[in-house]
């Protein structure tokens, strides 16, 4: 029936998993990840196109592990180069069932951390901010999800002078790509996503051997895209809109110049004391925005930070918030798909009246605590309470490298993460209400 078949070990039979609450992941479920993902990869690299996985007693892991195993960003290596496109299926044994519903829902969660994936993997000339917003139009509407990609004058019309200030020194217009989904439920969710598709450092450039992968600065906005296909598919009960600031960061005569004042929706201002800190300038007029949308919750996504790779390789993706109860939730779901999150704290004695002649500065001149000053820096333009805010730096888990190595994200390409553990953070949610 087949013309070859892989057979994947699965490693030593864990335990209880009772280590899981001490920042580890389920193991039983990364075993089978990682058994799915090996086998898949290896059928791939021998030119089969339709690959059959078994449910390996788990399927929504096993659809994870070979559906995130076979993904590769090739498009632009000449056809003779390239892995065969394989698809990926669920092979039927005769015990399906459950295990074909579970299926179903690793199938789908893997496929939008795919397309986030494929986001972020783009280079900047044709990923541009427009064409981010066509690809998720593109991709999004015809699962039910309402995109609006909102251009430079309605920008301009809404008072977000911090955004367009750091826009402007590119060629390319800015857009903030909207997202609806509406699942049902009373409570309602703003999502922020850092979307810099070019980051240059500005008139500050950074280092050449690092700029090559600032094509990756708007992996916040695509994992959000990647959530929003997830919530649709799976027909999660919950109501999400989110807002995708979508910019480059380019020198040129009309970039923002280091040491520029700009004024934030919300009235407060901002010192530009390093261009390179974009990310928090321009996130500070749409999160300020966000409270016309009167939300209970609001979650940001943004690369933010280099110090949170420093602080966690590409372990885990760092979280702040503002409510214990809300974080638990995302890292439980972390430690259950294998896609970790750390907690970190905020503390509200933190000086952020760093800059002369403005409010805040976008710039820790002490060069200690970065990730915390960071996402401090985002909370101040947060709607005020009751309105929870949670805000997850990606810096680190962007970019698969050995630190951590698995065998269904390949080394050097585009993760996706965390989008999986914020599809589970939804569905357990939504159960709640």
């Amino acid at each position: 029936e087949f013309r070859a078949v892989a057979v994947a070990g699965m490693g030593p039979e864990p335990g209880d998993d009772q280590d899981k609450d001490k920042g580890n992941v389920y193991q039983r479920r990364e075993y089978i990840r990682n058994a799915a993902g090996a086998g898949a990869r290896a059928l791939q690299e021998r030119g089969i196109d339709e690959i059959y996985v078994e449910h390996m007693l788990d399927g929504e892991a096993a659809a994870e592990g070979a559906t995130l195993g076979v993904w590769i960003e090739q498009q632009f290596r000449h056809y003779e180069d390239q892995l065969t496109e394989s698809k990926v299926f669920f092979y039927d044994k005769g015990d399906g069932g459950k295990h074909k519903e579970n299926w179903d829902i690793g199938f789908e969660k893997a496929k939008a951390q795919n397309f986030a994936r494929y986001l972020t993997a783009l280079p900047a000339n044709v990923m541009t901010p427009t064409i981010f917003g066509q690809h998720c139009a593109e991709e999004l509407c015809p699962c039910g999800v309402s995109v609006d990609v909102h251009d430079h004058n309605w920008i301009k019309s809404k008072g977000m002078e911090a955004f367009l200030t750091i826009a402007q020194g590119s060629c390319e217009p800015p857009v903030l790509v909207e997202l609806k989904y509406s699942g049902g439920g009373s409570d309602s969710v703003v999502m922020v996503g850092k979307g810099c598709t070019f980051d240059s450092g500005g008139i500050c450039l950074t280092p050449c051997k690092t700029m090559m992968y600032q094509h990756a600065d708007m992996a916040g906005a695509a994992v959000i895209a990647g959530v929003f296909k997830a919530l649709c598919k799976l027909k999660v009960r919950a109501n999400v809109t989110a807002l995708l600031p979508m910019y480059e960061n380019l020198p040129s005569e009309n970039a923002v110049k280091t040491g520029s004042v700009v004024k934030a929706l919300n009235e407060r201002t901002i010192r530009i004391l390093h261009p390179v800190h974009d990310g928090r300038v321009v996130m500070s007029d749409v999160l300020s925005y966000a409270a016309c949308l009167s939300p209970n919750q609001v979650i940001s996504v943004a690369t933010l930070s280099k110090s949170m790779m420093t602080a966690m390789g590409t372990g885990a993706s760092g979280a702040f918030s503002t409510n214990k109860k809300l974080y638990k939730v995302l890292h439980k779901a972390g430690e259950f798909n294998g896609d970790r999150v750390w907690g970190f704290p905020f503390y509200d004695d933190i000086n952020l009246a760093n800059a002369k002649a403005a409010d805040f500065g976008n710039l820790n001149v002490l060069k200690a605590g970065s990730s915390l000053f960071g996402a401090s820096f985002l909370k101040e333009f947060v709607p005020p309470p009751p309105i929870e805010y949670m805000h997850v730096d990606n810096y680190g888990t962007t970019i698969a490298n050995k630190l951590f190595p698995t065998l269904y994200l390949r080394n050097g390409y585009a993760t996706g993460r965390p989008v999986r553990a914020l599809v589970d953070y939804f569905k357990h949610v939504g159960k709640e209400e």
